[in-house]
């Protein structure tokens, strides 16, 4: 970057590696990468594995409240756990020390407004973007319906539902895609 010099792309170039290491390994690998550089109280959220390298989602955590706006993504190479790939704009260009208020509704509350026959298998407060540019404190309530999971966020203050994302899950790791349709509890 222009201002502060932080590093905010990396993309290296060339054939994928050949995987050498466990997936586990090459994890912790990027975990150790982010602590050097400097960047605390980042937590991994999501892998998925790719042609030869690992892909690590993390996401800034004030307090118990995940912060999804400041999030950096790392790739590291499966033949020896270097870097690959850094991607943490959103991160530089996001973060800061939130003024974040507690919740007006209980996590109990914002359970009892999903729909009956979800099944919740995790429950955390978080801070989400929303398309404005703006964040909201939600909950955010990891849900199987049917086999098929979900992640729901119910806003904190208000019990207003904001996001529903599917998470994909196969062998290679987890893709988040998020819900479109009309009306996710009409549907289910």
């Amino acid at each position: 970057s222009v201002t502060g010099g932080r590093v905010l792309t990396v993309l290296r170039d060339g054939q994928p590696p050949q995987a050498a290491m466990e997936e586990q390994q090459a994890y912790e690998a990027a975990i150790d990468l982010v602590a050097q550089k400097g960047l605390k109280r980042m937590v991994p959220q999501y892998r998925q594995r790719e042609e030869g390298m690992l892909l690590v989602t993390f996401a800034y955590q004030q307090g118990d409240v995940l912060c999804y706006a400041d999030q950096v993504k790392v790739q590291v190479s499966l033949a020896d756990g270097s870097l690959m790939g850094w991607e943490a704009t959103n991160y530089y260009v996001s973060h800061h020390n939130r003024d974040i208020s507690e919740p007006e509704i209980t996590i109990d509350e914002a359970e009892a407004l999903l729909r009956r026959g979800l099944t919740v298998m995790d429950r955390q407060l978080a801070m989400i973007p929303l398309p404005s540019g703006k964040e909201v404190l939600c909950y955010e309530f990891k849900v199987d319906n049917g086999g098929q999971t979900y992640l729901i966020y119910i806003n904190a203050i208000t019990g207003h539902e904001e996001e529903i994302f599917k998470l994909l899950e196969n062998e290679n790791g987890m893709l988040i895609i998020k819900d479109t349709s009309p009306s996710f509890k009409s549907r289910l």
